[in-house]
């Protein structure tokens, strides 16, 4: 008994450290690379706390926290923190990865969709000796277009770090107002029709309808059925309906959170 004990020590711990891996495993460091860590507060977003971040961009550091970053034991049950800490890794000044997330007090790090225990004392040497102060701004664009002007123009400021680049699916939205029965199924009746003349105009094009429970109009109204539209301003036009309320047509506004140096 006593030997396969042993055997089952010595595979589990064999195991476990076949499991090990670094949380930038997958990242080829050089000198166009840099890792900025940003803590922010659960209860507060706009409240930046400087205890948590640094900026590394060297490839000797970059490389040694790339070796030294590593996890394997799974850690199972969390709690919300007051602050987090997010890791983000930055080439030629563009963010390319999704965000490694710490919880400093509990010391556990998210990488690979899990929970991992984590060395915070291998954080607070890099932070000790690379701290950062940023700042954030908010900038709003009406089309893709003014957004890549902007990004061209601000891209060779010294202060800037990176962006986090608006969302451009749809170029607006419009309402439809439809009729509807006392049936409490009725509004998914409207939807699925006007999806279906939706789909005929633009069989290519993708775009989104909607019955928003809460919107106000829905809420007080039991004899029609507002349907919000995502789409194309193409398909707006192009949307005619001699019973249903075409509203009127509203542009998106995309909006990007730079991060800056002090």
């Amino acid at each position: 008994m006593r030997r396969i004990l042993y055997i089952f020590f010595v595979f589990n711990a064999i195991f476990s450290r076949a499991q090990k891996f670094s949380v930038f495993e997958d990242i080829n460091f050089d000198s166009t690379y840099s890792v900025i860590a940003l803590s922010s507060s659960f209860s507060d977003h706009n409240k930046d706390s400087k205890t948590y971040s640094f900026l590394i961009g060297n490839v000797e550091d970059l490389n040694k926290i790339k070796r030294e970053w590593t996890v394997n034991i799974v850690q199972p049950t969390i709690s919300i923190e007051e602050y987090s800490i997010s890791i983000y890794i930055v080439k030629d000044k563009q963010l390319v990865n999704s965000r490694l997330l710490i919880y400093p007090g509990q010391g556990i790090i998210k990488a690979r969709n899990n929970w991992y225990h984590f060395d915070m004392k291998k954080f607070n040497e890099i932070q000790t000796r690379y701290p950062l102060h940023s700042h954030s701004q908010t900038f709003k664009f009406d089309t893709d277009l003014d957004f890549a002007l902007f990004y061209d123009s601000i891209h060779n400021t010294p202060s800037y770090l990176f962006l986090f680049e608006p969302y451009f699916e749809f170029e607006g939205h419009f309402d439809i107002i439809a009729s509807r029965t006392s049936d409490p199924d009725s509004p998914i009746s409207v939807l699925s029709a006007i999806n279906k003349e939706l789909e005929k105009l633009a069989p290519q094009e993708k775009m989104q309808a909607q019955h928003v429970l809460n919107d106000k109009f829905n809420l007080e109204h039991t004899d029609k059925v507002k349907i919000k539209v995502e789409s194309s301003k193409k398909l707006y036009d192009a949307y005619h309906n001699k019973v249903n309320i075409k509203e009127k047509w509203i542009p998106s506004t995309f909006d990007t959170k730079v991060i800056f140096k002090d």
